[in-house]
């Protein structure tokens, strides 16, 4: 049993550290269930602090991928709509990874033109948003 929990814990946090490059894969989530799968077995001892912290990383750096995009867009003067517009770029990049990895980084962008330029502002302002 302990040959097949090791097993998959490696292939989960394989999977988490490929989520790091890859948009469509949730690193950081995916790498903690891989440590909880290795913490499962007899080798490894169960450290219930070290899991706890490293879930509320986790959890943190996978909500901050989601934020970020957003936060920026109003910090540059974007409105409401720039920042669903940002959400929606980053979920397409997400889901599909049309430019790769450079995607992530581009599809917010559009996302927030597009939806700056739907609430009516002139391109100059929804370029800067």
């Amino acid at each position: 049993m302990d040959i097949a929990l090791l097993v998959l814990g490696f292939i989960l946090m394989f999977i988490g550290i490929l989520g790091s490059f890859l948009p469509v894969l949730p690193g950081p989530l995916m790498s903690w269930a891989g440590l909880l799968v290795l913490s499962l077995t007899k080798v490894i001892p169960n450290d219930w602090w070290f899991l706890g912290i490293t879930l509320a990383i986790a959890l943190v750096v996978f909500t901050m991928d989601y934020i970020i995009p957003a936060v920026g867009t109003k910090k540059f003067g974007g409105t409401k709509a720039g920042m669903f517009g940002t959400m929606i770029g980053l979920l397409v990049a997400l889901f599909f990874p049309i430019l790769g990895p450079i995607g992530i980084v581009i599809w917010p962008f559009v996302g927030a033109l597009v939806g700056e330029l739907m609430n009516k502002a002139d391109r100059k302002t929804a370029a800067k948003a």
